[in-house]
């Protein structure tokens, strides 16, 4: 049972303490209590002093009308960092019954906010990859290169959420860099800003090429000596991205916002690829001939979203992490194996990745149950192809990976889903991935069950061919890629 104090309390921070500990907390007297009320109310950062008193006043009084005199404070930890805390407050003091299962309770909770925070990142790459899209679709259809610019500074605007975006680009044989288009600057002189190389924000940015983040525009003025009429417009907050295309400084995206913003490593990755979108599309639009590289290197940004992705989609469910990255690499060498030609693989390794996006729709409660599922939940389960196959019908760029994501899971013999589909109806890489899959979960630990040995594997998949796989492909697979 933990007893009080854990640590003092007299004359500390709760709070602090609970962080800076990474321990659980019990407050067994009143007082401290009390003290704990006043100090989480104080966190509540968006209201206003008044405010903060009279809810303080507000829950003192429900304290008392309930005789709260206890309170147990748990640290919701992952990965060695706090990513909340839990409250629970009694009139009675906690048992240590009461505590273990608290404890076991704030470990649920944990778990349930890894996961969201999983899902809510997938769902913001979904948004992400939209845009890129969109993005493309402007360079392919478009060589005129001022509607292209415009389009883009409205598209990173409304997409990032932000104040105001610019784009300045480098002036022929000179080392100037002037505003060619912008959405939301509202001073003219900010319009006709023109910088030199190595001065000012944009100035340096092209001289380090790096993306730079500044949290305060009014602390960084004699650094980089920016025009005045930023700050007077309200824009403190700046993200400036310089814009590379096989090496060559074009010019840089320019992002302005009145209020801090939250930058991580997505955020620094999303950036950087957006970064080479406006590349892309200024040197298409500068350069015509040279239309099919730049698509390659469009190509290369798709696909590391595409494998971001996967990878988040692999940390939401824990029991597979790492799988997704392992059957497409062995689905590759099968396919290449069956001899599908090298044109095709582009969107069978994009297909394997995603195979399961569709599980996007999957509650957590049925995706991380720990037992057996009943009847409706394996209904719910069975949707995901048909969730995958709406989803990805609906991005161009994808439309060829679509078959591996909608028809992994059909049997050779017909008894799969979702249609039911038989035999060759089967699509072929399809069924080249169902065996890579088998072959990837049955050999690696799972939760419920230790790997199997290779032997036992191959058994199994010599056992279901021609019932739940191609009998053909599984001899390919045994044959040729498992020597």
């Amino acid at each position: 049972m933990i007893e009080r104090p854990l640590f003092p309390i007299t004359g500390s921070k709760v709070i602090q303490k609970v962080i800076e500990t990474k321990q659980a907390i019990l407050l067994n007297d009143k007082a401290d209590v009390d003290n704990w009320n006043r100090e989480s109310t104080q966190t509540l950062s968006a209201l206003t002093d008044e405010a903060k008193i009279a809810i303080g006043q507000a829950i003192r009084e429900i304290y008392q009308k309930l005789k709260i005199r206890f309170a147990f404070i748990i640290p919701l930890v992952s990965e060695n960092k706090v990513i909340g805390l839990m409250n629970i407050i009694s009139a009675h003091q906690f048992e240590e019954e009461d505590i273990e299962r608290i404890l076991k309770i704030s470990s649920q909770v944990t778990a349930a906010i890894i996961h969201k925070k999983a899902e809510e990142d997938i769902l913001v790459q979904l948004q992400r990859i939209k845009v890129l899209n969109e993005i493309t679709r402007a360079i392919n259809s478009n060589l005129n290169l001022s509607l292209i610019l415009n389009l883009l500074v409205k598209r990173l605007r409304s997409q990032l959420n932000v104040d105001a975006t610019a784009i300045l680009l480098k002036k022929p044989f000179s080392s100037q860099f002037e505003i060619v288009a912008d959405e939301g600057v509202e001073i003219q002189e900010l319009k006709k800003l023109t910088v030199n190389f190595g001065h000012g924000l944009a100035g340096n940015i092209a001289l380090q090429r790096k993306i730079l983040v500044i949290d305060d525009l009014r602390e960084a003025g004699s650094r980089y000596d920016f025009n005045e009429n930023i700050t007077k417009q309200g824009f403190y907050f700046f993200i400036g991205v310089p814009l590379v295309s096989k090496g060559n400084l074009k010019g840089v995206i320019d992002i302005f916002n009145r209020q801090p913003i939250s930058i991580d490593n997505s955020w620094m990755e999303y950036l950087e690829i957006l970064g080479e979108q406006a590349a892309i599309a200024i040197e298409n639009a500068q350069s015509f001939e040279e239309i099919q590289a730049s698509n390659q290197e469009l190509i290369a940004a798709y696909n590391a979203t595409i494998t971001g992705w996967s990878k988040a989609l692999d940390l939401r469910d824990k029991e597979t992490e790492g799988h997704s990255q392992r059957v497409t690499k062995l689905t590759l060498h099968l396919a290449e194996a069956v001899g599908i030609p090298q044109e095709q693989m582009v969107q069978i390794r994009r297909g394997a990745l995603l195979h399961d996006i569709g599980k996007i729709g999957v509650p957590d409660a049925i995706l991380h149950k720990p037992g057996q599922l009943n009847e409706e939940e394996w209904k719910i389960m069975r949707t995901h192809p048909q969730v995958a196959h709406d989803f990805l019908s609906e991005i161009d760029y994808l439309r060829g990976a679509i078959n591996i994501p909608y028809c992994h899971h059909e049997k050779w013999d017909g008894s799969g889903y979702p249609r039911g589909l038989k035999g060759e109806e089967i699509p072929i890489e399809a069924r080249i991935f169902s065996v890579a899959d088998a072959w990837d979960a049955l050999t690696n630990d799972r939760p419920y069950r230790p790997a199997w040995s290779k032997e036992k594997t191959i058994e199994y998949l010599q056992s279901q061919a021609g019932i739940a796989y191609d009998p053909q492909i599984v001899q390919v697979f045994l044959e040729k890629i498992i020597q």
